[in-house]
């Protein structure tokens, strides 16, 4: 249920180097600045910018039409959430090289032609992510990652990772003890900024759209290199991603259903990729069994906190995410249970 609102701006036959893939959902805000930040920095790049609009409510739709008459749109009338709004996009993309980009980035100088650069001279990497600045301008480490594991989740529930995120002891999946301020080859990126070229996702397929949110990028990672491709991490240009805006502004039960999210997406990471079925049910044990200690222990969770980032996290917030989590585990507990009983019968 979409249709395609724009007309392409460009020869049908024309060379098009990249196509730039945009979702949104009422983030009109910054849309139009990330828009005109690729304007501003794409110079003489032959690319085109697909916007999917997820049934949004602030006018977005309307806005790009008259705005951006360059950009194709495809005006869903209701929202399909985040992978297949993209797929939406991959379908109809004509450029040799793909962009998935988030709504509230910002794309600064040189960051899209050199990337390009790079993916056209090394043909074994898969997909490309760069430098993510927050909106304060500290590196977002997330950006560039290594595979989770049980002991660097065991830390993560105890929000030991995000107070010390330099502790190389605690291996914590966004690696904060190394800067990222040198180009690699990592585990995964973030779905923020991920440049792949088209035969890619000719030979993949899209994002998963099965999976809930922030697991589209993992699993898709994990896929491409699961078929003998490098993801790689381009620390010599950079985007601004202004990251939690609308988190800071949620309502209690929002931040419990996105609890229970990253808690499925880590399951479905071990289950698929990270061990097995057997590693995935000690994730859920693990989160069960250490559910009262987090409880006692979130008042020093508030106080490292406030040591650390100078600021105060709300006591329930921190709670609600335990909880959350807890009630997550007794559920899928009992699918597991329930799964397991019907093989049986």
């Amino acid at each position: 249920m979409s249709e395609t609102c724009r007309k392409r701006q460009i020869g049908s036959n024309e060379h098009i180097d990249l196509s730039i893939v945009i979702v949104n959902w009422n983030s009109w805000g910054y849309l139009q600045k990330c828009i005109m930040s690729i304007r501003e920095n794409a110079d003489e790049l032959k690319y085109e910018i697909i916007v999917v609009d997820n049934c949004s409510s602030d006018n977005s739709a309307e806005s790009i039409a008259v705005c951006f008459p360059e950009v194709i749109l495809i005006k869903n009338k209701k929202n399909v959430g985040f992978p297949a709004a993209n797929n939406q996009a991959f379908k109809i993309a004509r450029g040799q090289y793909l962009l998935m980009l988030n709504p509230d980035t910002l794309v600064k100088n040189n960051t899209l032609h050199q990337s390009l650069r790079v993916l056209k001279n090394e043909d074994s990497i898969g997909c490309l992510g760069v430098k993510t600045l927050k909106g304060n301008g500290e590196i977002l480490f997330s950006c560039a990652r290594s595979f989770p594991s049980l002991w660097s989740k065991f830390w993560q529930i105890f929000f030991i990772d995000t107070i010390f995120p330099k502790w190389k002891f605690i291996k914590p999946s966004d690696m904060g003890y190394w800067d990222h301020n040198s180009s690699c080859d990592v585990d995964l990126l973030h779905g923020g900024y991920m440049m792949f070229p088209r035969s890619i996702y000719r030979k993949l397929g899209g994002l998963d759209e099965k999976l809930p949110m922030f697991y589209e990028d993992v699993e898709y990672c994990c896929r491409i290199k699961k078929a003998g491709f490098r993801i790689h991490y381009l620390a010599d240009v950079e985007i601004v991603h202004f990251v939690g805006i609308s988190r800071s502004k949620a309502d209690p039960k929002w931040i419990a259903n996105i609890a229970k999210l990253y808690c499925e997406t880590d399951y479905l990471y071990f289950l698929e990729y990270g061990g097995g079925s057997r590693t995935a049910l000690s994730y859920v044990l693990m989160i069960l069994f250490c559910f009262p200690l987090r409880v006692l222990y979130s008042p020093f969770i508030w106080l490292g906190y406030l040591i650390k980032n100078r600021k105060i996290k709300k006591m329930t917030l921190i709670n609600l995410q335990i909880i959350a989590s807890a009630i997550w585990a007794i559920r899928k507990l009992q699918a597991i249970a329930g799964i397991r009983l019907t093989a049986e019968i």
